[in-house]
């Protein structure tokens, strides 16, 4: 998604072995997966007890407040990076076609 919206990816795994096109390799991928299963394993607990301390009745309050700081967060990130590709067009850069890497 990123490199469809925003013609960039922040990570470069071309020189990894077993990558595709860069974006993905099999260390990175069993890394993620060993990471995942920590998290469900040891901090599903820890969240459990944190979404406990949330007063009944204000649940909807605070999915609706974290779901707009996100929303907010997306539109402004797609705004600002669009901008810039429009910057970049006017200076007369080519950005069609290219990563960037981050």
């Amino acid at each position: 998604i990123m490199i469809k919206l925003f013609g960039a990816f922040w990570w470069d795994y071309s020189q990894k072995p077993f990558n595709y096109k860069g974006i993905i390799c099999l260390e990175s991928s069993i890394a993620w997966g060993f990471l995942g299963l920590f998290f469900f394993k040891f901090l599903n607990g820890f969240v459990s007890q944190l979404v406990d301390v949330v007063p009944i009745g204000m649940e909807r309050l605070v999915a609706l407040g974290l779901l707009s700081f996100y929303v907010a967060d997306f539109t402004y990130t797609m705004r600002y990076q669009l901008k810039a590709a429009e910057m970049e067009e006017e200076e007369g850069v080519s950005v069609v076609g290219r990563l960037k890497v981050y």
